[in-house]
């Protein structure tokens, strides 16, 4: 093998951990939360809809669902927020969402919009 192939190989590897350690972590966080983590119910405050077009063409819809609790007792309030790609999440204002929480720490945490 000579010098080139050998950089090339180690700079794919070196890529393909970069993009992949991020999504590993994401997938463990959430792992861990559905496990550990204790459910509670959060009020839906917002619930926003962009599109995009695409260099193509197509149209893409995001949606950014909002959602806050407060700690009953701490009386601190949480804000969480989740994160769709052409998947309409079909909420309203108002509207109660299950959330799994690190009780340790809120700040961690998976909104569940279906139950699975």
């Amino acid at each position: 093998m000579n010098y080139t192939t050998f950089l090339l190989l180690w700079l794919g590897v070196l890529a393909f951990l970069l993009l992949a350690l991020p999504i590993i972590f994401m997938v463990r966080k959430a792992r861990w939360i559905e496990k550990r983590g204790e459910r509670i119910v959060a009020k839906v405050t917002s619930v926003q809809h962009d599109r995009k077009r695409t260099s193509t063409g197509a149209m893409n819809n995001f949606y950014t669902i909002t959602a806050v609790w407060t700690n009953p007792l701490t009386g601190q309030t949480y804000t969480f927020w989740k994160y769709l790609f052409d998947e309409n999440p079909d909420l309203k204002i108002s509207e109660l969402v299950s959330v799994i929480i690190d009780p340790r720490n809120p700040r961690r945490y998976e909104i569940q919009l279906s139950e699975t």
